[in-house]
């Protein structure tokens, strides 16, 4: 059998599909069984919107009391407190500040998982995020979401 000319492969499963492919389209799919697989959502605990008004870095997302480098510029600003439990340690955190009558406008803000005593298995997890309030920014109702 010549195996240099083939032109077509010809794929199927116990049951009789087939799938025809030629020798650019040829893949591998495979099915992994993880029993450690995190299917639970994280369960939210507390949740508190503030304003503060402290030392931030000058990219303004840092509290300068908490990463110390560089300038610093004392702004208002909101501070998002929130705590959920999560089976497994969690990444970044993500959460949006939305502007009323303004529906493509909103600001991001993210933070790194806690430290690592506080981010392990089975544990609540504890997250802060900030915004800086420009003067420009007008008076009005805001809301986050996560």
């Amino acid at each position: 059998m010549d195996t240099g000319n083939q032109f077509q492969i010809n794929v199927w499963d116990n049951v009789g599909n087939a799938r025809y492919e030629n020798l650019n389209t040829v893949g591998v799919k495979a099915f992994i069984n993880n029993p450690l697989e995190d299917i639970d959502p994280p369960k939210y605990i507390s949740y508190k919107l503030d304003t503060i008004t402290d030392y931030f870095n000058v990219n303004g997302r840092d509290l300068y009391k908490d990463n110390p480098s560089g300038d610093s510029i004392l702004y208002r600003a909101l501070r998002l407190s929130t705590e959920w439990y999560d089976k497994s340690p969690m990444g970044r955190a993500l959460a949006r500040l939305q502007f009323r009558n303004t529906g493509v406008y909103s600001k991001d803000a993210q933070v790194d998982p806690p430290n690592d005593s506080d981010n392990g298995y089975n544990s609540n997890k504890k997250y802060r995020l900030y915004w800086p309030i420009p003067d420009y920014f007008p008076s009005d109702y805001y809301s986050i979401t996560i």
